[in-house]
């Protein structure tokens, strides 16, 4: 091994050069760019898969540019999770919801109310301590039972807010927000009680203003200045509308909801979110949001780096969460939807490189994998990305970073094939206090190009990383197929072999291997690496207390049709009866108890945190 040599312009350059390597190789290892001429494959090589156990179905992945697709065992667990994407029609009270929205909170509070157990909440000490401060007893009793206010809590209450530009005249102003709330009535006569109590604390002068099929509740502040905020109820639903900054109409766009013209669509992205199962339900059109945000300051433009890039990747950009309370577990179905400009074919690989899976170990703290189609990033990364690096940098930057490494950036770009794979198992404790824990680790990918990759890994300036790296146990191995690894010492002789001897379970497996991206956390092993590191104080046992409530949280998803990408996850408890929302709210209740304790009466009861002997719950 060489040391590499310094360059000679400054520290400041050499930084400067440093970070555009990594940026460049960090990026081709992950994404992948460029595409060279020679021993450059598509990145779909694949083989298939091992057999994983206890199988309920199979599913074949898709076939990527005529190759073999990639065959893996799905387990029902799998199936289960899968939410379809559109689960029935849209909720009655949406026809009153405004199309576009640029966001949208949907909340059943009914059922959440019954998941988290709010009976039993409104009777915790923390509780009725904050109940007292609020002082009102009308108030207070509305809090406890929010059902005596005439709303129809089984229906969902849908927030939005919409956001449009301020006048081009008008260059600093802030963006016009115009939004509001819609809810279903139950009981009229409550209703107007509780709009009664509501404006008697209000210290304003409300106007009341028969209207169409409605009544209008208005702060009455003239004849010359309209009402900000309006309210109006019918004889089953209750519709807010705001507006602040710019000339916004509350009253008109009131009226226009009860119209029920021009609402959400059912097949708008917000509106196919309705439609989904869900107790919470969330949509941002964040190409929107980030176009208002920097108004002042855009993203996008010629005179910033990568700034024609960047506003070609906002465009069209979306999310949409439907997150749900069952029975032991708090789960989330996610769409992220992006410019499919940006990509010209499938981003699918059809699952993991069969060698890279069958080194996941059992006890893995966490674990993760991605499984990417390298032609279609090649041929995105260098229409869309390389020629602007080459124009910020210029040929002579460019050049003495390619003479640092020895070869050409469109070279390291034909590295990678598109799998990858990390495994953290924990920390191995050193046997005194003067030594460094060791982390237990497997970082590995599948490469494309052999010939340029260990071009790369045997130049000078990389060769000279590697000491630092083994000063913490770890080092660098190839293995069987097109495989590379950077790992601890423990991973060695499995990768020799080209298995590990106690594999991960059949579930972890087909989450994994059967997905385009997967990864999980198993808290039992996260709670031993906190106590192993924090010792026997009162905050650790604290936190070992908590985490020992918690089994898992994980996910997987797709890349789904072009323009959209869709994810699964599910945060588990080991209390499988008891709803993930209840558990959710006795943990923080739980926390803010005994942190109180610490901070107050000093460490919480010892046998409420003991520790577990077995590791992890898959070995029982």
């Amino acid at each position: 091994m060489q040391t590499p040599s310094l360059l000679a312009d400054g520290l400041s350059a050499r930084m400067f050069k440093g970070q555009v390597l990594a940026v460049i190789f960090g990026g081709t290892l992950w994404l992948g760019c460029g595409g060279g001429d020679k021993g450059a494959g598509d990145g779909n090589s694949s083989s298939q898969s091992p057999a994983l156990p206890a199988p309920v179905t199979v599913v074949e992945a898709p076939d990527t540019d005529g190759e073999p697709a990639q065959t893996y065992s799905v387990l029902a667990y799998l199936q289960e999770e899968a939410l379809p994407e559109v689960g029935g029609a849209l909720p009655a009270n949406a026809k009153y919801v405004p199309a576009n929205p640029t966001m949208l909170f949907s909340l059943k509070i009914g059922a959440m109310m019954e998941k988290g157990g709010y009976a039993d909440l409104i009777k915790s000490p923390l509780f009725k301590e904050a109940l007292a401060e609020v002082g009102d007893e009308a108030m207070m009793a509305l809090i406890q039972n929010p059902a005596k206010s005439g709303l129809d809590v089984t229906q969902p209450m849908h927030v939005h807010i919409t956001m449009k530009a301020p006048e081009k005249e008008a260059a600093l102003a802030a963006p016009t927000l115009i939004g509001g709330f819609v809810a279903s009535i139950k009981n009229p006569e409550a209703l107007r009680a509780t709009l009664n109590l509501m404006v008697q604390g209000a210290g304003l002068p409300i106007k009341e203003t028969k209207m169409k099929g409605y009544t209008m509740l208005a702060p009455d502040f003239g004849p010359d200045q309209p009402a900000p905020m309006v309210i109006g109820y019918s004889k089953d639903t209750l519709i807010s509308s705001f507006g602040i900054e710019g000339n916004v109409n509350a009253a008109a766009n009131l009226a226009a909801q009860f119209s029920g013209k021009n609402s959400v669509a059912p097949n708008s992205k917000a509106g196919k979110l309705l439609q989904k199962k869900y107790d919470v339900a969330v949509w941002m059109d964040y190409a929107k949001v980030m176009n208002m945000v920097m108004e002042n300051a855009p993203l996008d433009g010629p005179d910033l780096p990568f700034g024609d890039l960047l506003g070609e990747q906002m465009k069209d950009m979306g999310y949409a969460f439907a997150i749900n309370f069952d029975a032991g577990a708090v789960k989330l179905d996610a769409t992220y939807h992006y410019n499919k400009e940006l990509y010209d074919g499938k981003l699918a690989k059809g699952g993991l490189d069969k060698n890279l899976l069958q080194l996941v170990p059992n006890n893995s703290a966490m674990a993760g994998a991605q499984a990417i189609n390298m032609k279609t990033m090649r041929n995105s990364m260098k229409k869309h990305v390389m020629p602007l690096f080459n124009e910020m940098l210029g040929e002579e930057m460019l050049a003495e970073i390619e003479n640092s490494i020895g070869m050409k950036i469109d070279d390291v770009m034909t590295v990678p094939k598109g799998d990858f794979l990390l495994v953290f198992e924990g920390l191995k404790m050193p046997e005194n206090e003067f030594e460094t824990p060791e982390p237990q680790m497997l970082l590995g990918m599948t490469i494309d190009n052999k010939d340029n990759f260990n071009k790369l890994l045997n130049h000078p300036s990389v060769q000279g990383v590697l000491p630092a790296l083994g000063a913490y146990g770890v080092q660098v191995a190839q293995g069987k197929g097109d495989t590379f690894y950077i790992c601890s010492r423990n991973h060695v002789p499995a990768i020799n072999a080209g298995k590990t001897p106690k594999p991960a379970n059949a579930r972890h497996l087909a989450m994994l291997g059967g997905n385009d991206f997967a990864g999980y956390i198993q808290f039992d092993a996260v709670r031993k690496m906190v106590i192993d590191l924090g010792g026997d104080g009162p905050e650790v046992a604290m936190m070992a207390g908590m985490m020992g409530k918690l089994e898992e949280a994980a996910f997987h998803g797709k890349f789904g049709k072009a323009g959209q990408q869709d994810l699964k996850m599910a945060l588990t408890f080991k209390d499988k009866k008891t709803n993930g929302l209840k558990q959710l709210v006795d943990f923080v209740m739980q926390f803010g108890n005994q942190f109180a304790g610490i901070v107050g009466a000093g460490a919480p009861e010892a046998e409420a945190f003991e520790i577990e002997p077995e590791l992890l719950r898959q070995d029982r």
